[in-house]
Formats: C-alpha cells, sequence, structure tokens
C-alpha cells in the first residue's frame, strides 16, 4: 500500500487540491491520518474512492447523493437497493431532460424554417423597419 501526499493524491485522482480539500470538510471522504508532522496520508484506499466519486460525478450525481452511495457501495446486496434507487432515479432525470432538450430542438429546428417564410412576424417586422424604412 502507497502513501501520498495531498497534492500526490489530487494529481492522481485527476482532481484539484481545492476539490480534495471539499471533499475532506463535506465528509464526502474520510479524514486521512496524519504523519507525525501533522502531514495528511492518502492511502490507495483514497484513491479508489476519489475515482468513484469522479466517476459518479460525470454520471451527473450531486455531492450529496454520492455521500449517500459511498457507504453502500461496497456493502452487501440488501443494501445495495439504496443504489439501485438513486440509480434508477437519475436515469428517470436524464430521460426527462433528454425529452426537454429534444421538445427544444424541435421548436428551434421549426423556428428556423419559418423564419424564411415571408409571412414569419420576424420577417415582417425586419422588412417595416430595414427595407420599408
Amino acid at each position: 500500500m502507497s502513501n501520498y501526499s495531498r497534492s500526490q493524491m489530487a494529481k492522481l485522482a485527476g482532481i484539484h487540491v481545492e476539490t480534495l480539500r471539499y471533499y475532506e470538510r463535506n465528509k464526502v471522504i474520510p479524514t486521512p491520518q496524519r504523519t507525525q508532522n501533522g502531514y495528511r496520508v492518502y492511502t490507495d484506499e483514497f484513491l479508489e474512492r476519489l475515482q468513484l466519486i469522479k466517476q459518479a460525478k460525470e454520471c451527473g450525481f450531486t455531492i450529496e447523493e454520492i455521500k449517500i452511495l459511498m457507504p453502500v457501495m461496497k456493502s452487501t446486496a440488501s443494501e445495495t437497493s439504496v443504489v439501485v434507487q438513486l440509480i434508477d432515479t437519475k436515469i428517470l432525470d436524464f430521460v426527462e431532460t433528454i425529452q426537454r432538450l429534444e421538445k427544444m430542438k424541435k421548436l428551434l429546428e421549426e423556428t428556423r424554417e419559418e423564419i424564411f417564410d415571408p409571412k414569419c412576424p420576424i420577417i415582417q417586422e425586419f422588412i417595416k423597419k430595414y427595407i420599408l424604412l
């Protein structure tokens, strides 16, 4: 098992040192042990945990949701139902977001097509303002 300084751990995990401090302050990760001279010492277990956190964030989980997920990630099958529920909720959130974005895309595409119609109110206003001066 290797020991790392805070800056080494942040670099290995691909996060900023301030992010690591934030995770510690907000109890997303446990407080690491300290050396005799007071420096924090991070282990490979911290790196694994930080990689899980990073992946969870990339999947759209909030820090509060991650705080719920982390304790049960290595738990028994009965406790993983919490994880499954959070994942299912996140999937539904994505489905709703995709549907909302699809509606916005369709509206923009329709607007783009209509804008070239001479009867389009935007074109009519443009003609009144700039062509018929």
